[in-house]
């Protein structure tokens, strides 16, 4: 016999056989139910699958108290912030290890455009201070000339909350200073906000040479 886990307001949410009832974001939605799988039975593809899940995953948990959750929920439409957050992310993980690829890791989603031609450069070696450019694209999408430049610093495998910068996409370029706490900085992680932070793009990473 099935068991219904809750039922609110006409939405079914529970087990009943082989399929999963469920809700999000106020839509009704059936799966089937995973099946339990023997011991040894992954094939390699299979069990790849499974340690780039478990790393992306370890991630989001570390990002628990960070606002950039809330850029993945406003992101998400027909999935969740944490189902998106881990679409986006498995591709750059690779390798024996599944360590990620900086280049292809994002902290942060959504449907404002980066400008063009955006660039980071550590000023005159000094790593605590680095350079920004872009191009100006206002009026291209939804790219307004208002839109703030914000970053995330990437250090000690950890990553801070985002932090804005004072600089306009109008303005094409900006100074950043890395905060003084941060002592291994391993790179930045540069997107644009809209004025009312309705909306972000998706972010870009810089890494430090080392």
């Amino acid at each position: 016999m099935g068991r219904i886990a809750n039922v609110t307001n006409g939405a079914v949410s529970g087990k009943v056989g082989p399929v999963v009832y469920y809700e999000m974001k106020g839509k009704a939605y059936v799966r089937a139910a995973m099946m339990p799988r023997a011991k040894g039975s992954w094939s390699a593809e299979q069990t790849g699958v499974r340690k780039k899940v478990s790393q992306v995953a370890a991630i989001w948990r570390q990002l628990d108290k960070n606002p950039v959750k809330e850029i993945w929920a406003r992101a998400a439409e027909q999935m969740s912030a944490y189902n998106l957050f881990l679409k986006t992310n498995l591709p750059a993980f690779k390798g024996e290890e599944m360590q990620a690829d900086p280049e292809f890791f994002h902290l942060t989603a959504g449907a404002l455009p980066l400008p063009h031609h955006l660039n980071a450069e550590v000023l005159e070696g000094n790593t605590t201070k680095w350079q920004v450019s872009w191009k100006d694209d206002s009026g291209y999408q939804l790219s307004q000339a208002e839109d703030e430049l914000m970053v995330i610093f990437a250090h000690d495998g950890k990553f801070t909350h985002p932090v804005a910068t004072g600089a306009h996409r109008s303005q094409e370029k900006a100074l950043i200073q890395v905060p003084a706490e941060i002592k291994n900085l391993q790179g930045i992680h540069l997107f644009f906000a809209a004025a009312k932070r309705g909306i972000y793009s998706a972010d870009q990473f810089f890494g430090v040479e080392r």
